[in-house]
């Protein structure tokens, strides 16, 4: 399913924007609707196998790569391993360097 940003208009005038998911824009046009919204503008947000991180900027994270590091952070705390040291050892890892300023921001 896909994430959509809108902006729409409530019957007293009232403007209103959030996001809202969906199969299609058509159907997340009729939820507004079906919502009491008018739908003023609809935008798939996310690229497809991208997702988004909030309050880390505009940038998109491949979901293979959160996968990978993922299991990973899992293994290296069955093992015994501590967090920070978990996040420290996968940020230096071969991740994309949009993936390990976000693990060095954690």
């Amino acid at each position: 399913m896909a994430l959509f940003r809108y902006q729409a208009i409530r019957d007293n005038g009232e403007r209103v924007s959030g996001t809202i998911e969906g199969e299609d824009r058509s159907l997340v046009l009729s939820r507004l609707s079906g919502q009491g919204l008018h739908p003023i503008e609809v935008k798939e947000q996310d690229a497809p196998g991208a997702t988004a991180l909030p309050g880390l900027g505009t940038g998109r994270l491949a979901e293979n790569e959160i996968t990978v590091f993922t299991r990973q952070l899992a293994w290296l705390i069955e093992s015994g391993t501590t967090l920070n040291r978990a996040l420290d050892i996968l940020g230096r890892d071969g991740f994309s360097k949009r993936f390990s300023a976000v693990l060095a921001a954690l």
